[in-house]
């Protein structure tokens, strides 16, 4: 139901997860590029295909360390595709719409395409090889006949999904409308670049983050500001949260890293979530 090409490749039976009553789903595969593989989880909301020449934002969402490896599913721990998943997976947390997860899922699941590619194993988003996998990864999406719009594609990614996200999107501006790191940062330079192509931001660091300092992305972002000081104000925010969560609600209880779940806030919290989501939106490539 999803519209793959020939080349996007199909997962095995069983690999699919579906709600009932419709062709909602999360599909895992993976793409081949030369002799290396990239994993990743594929989601398209039920009205996709209809009508069939209707094209959807797509959001691209980059996994920290944790989740890399060789099984695409465990990247759905948190983020954007934790969000995607049906209610139900998650117990009662998201079944009270009034509350901000909730309201964050229902409007990425109604409104995204989100690809959540997987690092391959003892590497790093970062890396060099691994961001020519990804910019390969990207550009075979826009290439393929799912039905992206590629003037609405946005990156995000937390911690090293984060770091991950500015390195992508400073060395392929041409693909991204906005993109959100968090709990990341930059190279040197690459707040500048990211200036240069006018590319609209918004991050998110905890300020009590004791995994990855807030100072990365301070750095980044005052590269960033400094080199485009003309920006609009929407194109450029920055959430420093005073106290970040130490854990996600959906982690393990023995999981506990000091202040680093920002993207708590960021993907469900009342600071981004559904906000986040439609500020993406409201950005578009000429």
């Amino acid at each position: 139901p999803l519209g793959y090409s020939s080349n996007l490749v199909m997962p095995p039976e069983g690999k699919v997860s579906t709600s009932s009553g419709s062709d909602f789903g999360v599909v895992a595969g993976s793409q081949v590029d030369g002799s290396a593989e990239l994993n990743y989880l594929i989601y398209a909301p039920a009205h996709y295909g209809k009508p069939a020449t209707t094209r959807l934002p797509l959001m691209i969402f980059l996994h920290g360390q944790g989740e890399g490896g060789t099984d695409p599913w465990k990247v759905r721990l948190q983020g954007p595709p934790k969000l995607v998943y049906p209610p139900s997976e998650f117990g009662q947390r998201f079944k009270d719409d009034s509350n901000s997860s909730a309201s964050a899922s229902a409007f990425l699941r109604d409104n995204f395409i989100v690809i959540s590619p997987q690092c391959p194993p003892f590497t790093h988003w970062s890396a060099v090889p691994v961001q020519k996998k990804l910019t390969a990864f990207v550009q075979h999406i826009l290439d393929s006949t799912l039905l992206v719009d590629p003037s609405r594609v946005y990156l995000t990614g937390l911690s090293a999904g984060g770091f991950g996200t500015f390195s992508q999107a400073s060395t392929n501006p041409q693909f991204f409308a906005a993109i959100s790191p968090i709990c990341g940062g930059g190279k040197p330079g690459m707040g500048r670049s990211l200036a240069q192509a006018k590319m609209p931001i918004w991050a998110f660091h905890g300020v009590n983050d004791a995994v990855v300092s807030v100072e990365n992305t301070d750095r980044s972002m005052d590269e960033y500001r400094k080199a485009w000081s003309g920006a609009p104000a929407n194109a450029v925010k920055y959430n420093r949260i005073d106290i970040a969560p130490d854990r996600d609600p959906n982690w393990p209880v023995s999981w506990n890293y000091q202040g680093h779940a920002s993207w708590v806030n960021a993907y469900e919290g009342i600071e981004g979530g559904r906000a986040l989501f439609e500020w993406f939106l409201s950005f578009k490539k000429d």
